[in-house]
């Protein structure tokens, strides 16, 4: 291995997704997961809540699927990735657009301002996911 790839694996483990085995990037490492993940925690939590302001939800199941998706999505970033095939990876994202999904059709309009939530995952992904 050259010296530039050295360099570049090294700046790789510090700066960028983590590297659990040789090519592969886990998003979910746990050495500053909190750092990595809060802000689009913060988001998430603030689009949910944001039911409670009115003119409120038109379907309570909505959002109760909504809470049950987003809590399986944050609940799932503490699994044990490093030992899960990585494919499975973008579970976690896809996961929270569907709570994002149900968010907004809780709502039942499309103007809610809920909706660009669901750029989240989607950052997320293109920040943290390796290309397949």
């Amino acid at each position: 291995m050259s010296t530039a790839e050295e360099v570049t694996r090294e700046a790789w483990k510090h700066t960028g997704p983590g590297v659990d085995t040789p090519g592969a990037l886990n998003p979910f490492r746990k050495d500053r997961l909190a750092e990595r993940a809060l802000p689009f925690a913060v988001v998430a939590v603030v689009a949910e809540l944001s039911v409670a302001l009115p003119p409120g939800p038109r379907s309570g199941l909505d959002v109760a699927l909504s809470a049950v998706l987003l809590a399986l999505s944050i609940g799932a970033v503490f699994l044990p990735w490093d030992r899960i095939a990585p494919l499975f990876r973008v579970l976690v994202p896809l996961a929270y657009i569907a709570s994002v999904l149900f968010l907004e059709l809780s709502l039942g309009q499309i103007s809610s301002g809920v909706g660009i939530v669901i750029l989240a995952p989607l950052v997320w992904t293109a920040l943290m996911h390796r290309r397949w």
